[in-house]
């Protein structure tokens, strides 16, 4: 959050509220790693819900939206 801020990306007001999820690998064991990766994945989060991402962005993903995958999740 305070990047966005620092960044000029978000306004210091008491008017936004930011839920913030983010799956860190219980295996993980580089503390600095972790933080630093957590920290530029909210940044990153946080550009793309402000901004948007573009447009061929977009159409890539629906294009490949049936080959898609996730290592979280094996179903159909």
């Amino acid at each position: 959050m305070l990047d966005a801020v620092a960044d000029g990306l978000l306004e210091p007001t008491g008017d936004l509220v930011v839920l913030v999820c983010i799956w860190i690998d219980p295996g993980a064991s580089d503390e600095t790693a972790v933080r630093d990766a957590a920290r530029t994945a909210t940044r990153r989060a946080i550009g793309v819900a402000v901004e948007g991402r573009p447009e061929d962005a977009a159409r890539d993903l629906v294009a490949r939206r049936d080959s898609l995958t996730s290592p979280f999740y094996g179903g159909s």
